[in-house]
């Protein structure tokens, strides 16, 4: 590729993304009215979630991603230099509606599965 190429490229992918992120749209955004919401009523809200995931709070102290969420609210939770913390279990329910993604993470509270932190983020929308 010569460097005029690339400079047009550069120039068109700022465009989309100045673009995508005009007011009224939304890259991700937390959806605080979902927190503290148990398993069983998110199911009921929005049926059986199309992925599950299960990990550890050591799982996310490691990821190269340290800033995407909800791995600063999992580590302000659960700080990693308490040895207990490292085995609790997190769990991530993502529906997607439309082109809308929505993921919920949960945590045990009293032998339920609770939510902590949910957000939402726009597949059409270029971070």
């Amino acid at each position: 590729m010569t460097s005029k190429t690339m400079l047009g490229l550069f120039c068109a992918l700022l465009a989309l993304a100045a673009v995508s992120c005009q007011s009224g749209s939304f890259c991700r955004r937390a959806v605080r009215g979902l927190e503290g919401w148990d398993e069983a009523r998110l199911i009921r809200k929005y049926g059986a979630p199309q992925r599950v995931e299960t990990n550890t709070v050591a799982e996310f102290a490691r990821s190269l991603e340290p800033y995407h969420h909800p791995i600063p609210e999992v580590l302000s939770m659960y700080p990693t230099n308490v040895a207990s913390n490292l085995p609790i279990q997190i769990k991530s329910l993502s529906w997607q509606r439309g082109r809308i993604m929505l993921t919920a993470s949960l945590h045990q509270s009293a032998g339920h599965w609770v939510t902590f932190y949910v957000e939402e983020w726009n597949m059409d929308v270029i971070e």
